[in-house]
């Protein structure tokens, strides 16, 4: 299925088009990769092209991915961006607890993401029938292991330091009397402190 050069953009699509529809696997296999030379598409091959990433062509699913299918999808979406992020939010879920088959929730993905994720910029050619899982993402530290982390109690030890010391010379600046007692309990506070939360 080589492209002529003297073809309009509408009978390219239209041959790639059969090509995907096609009952033979060489068929719709040339016609992705043919897909991965052009800078344009249309939304009749990006359907046809989520038919066959969701029985689990992983060449379809690689070919959902690329710039020219990612314009597609932008011209015709009529879901906003922030309820997109929720449904690929969703569809994760979906998939963590097995509603949703790897490959299926793969496709739905592509479906909404095109511009929350950057486009590929070619079809990966290898051979592969269903594509291979995503990550799970690390879980988040909570609030209190975000508030009870080393570098946090570090600067809160430091600030609390700072302050202190800041306190005693202005109190210090104000009242002799008080300097020498306010460094000897601030050196002493500060030296038990550190012994008992040494290491």
């Amino acid at each position: 299925m080589a492209e002529n050069k003297s073809q309009k953009p509408e009978d390219v699509l239209k041959e790639i088009l059969n090509g995907l529809q096609s009952k033979e696997t060489e068929n719709r296999l040339n016609a992705i990769r043919q897909l991965g030379t052009l800078n344009f598409s249309s939304e009749a091959i990006r359907n046809e092209l989520e038919k066959l990433a969701a029985i689990g062509n992983g060449e379809a699913l690689a070919a959902l991915n690329m710039p020219p299918q990612h314009t597609v999808r932008r011209r015709t979406n009529k879901v906003d961006k922030t309820s997109r992020r929720i449904l690929v939010q969703e569809i994760a879920e979906w998939e963590k607890l097995g509603l949703l088959e790897n490959f299926k929730a793969d496709v739905l993905r592509r479906r909404y993401d095109f511009d929350l994720t950057p486009a590929a910029p070619q079809v990966d050619s290898a051979p592969k029938q269903i594509p291979t899982p995503l990550a799970e993402p690390a879980p988040r530290p909570t609030l209190t292991q975000i508030l009870l982390s080393e570098a946090n109690i570090k600067i809160a030890l430091y600030l609390g330091a700072f302050f202190v010391i800041a306190a005693a010379a202005i109190l210090g600046a104000f009242v002799d009397i008080f300097r020498i007692p306010l460094l000897i309990l601030g050196t002493v506070f500060f030296g038990g402190t550190s012994i008992v939360i040494r290491k």
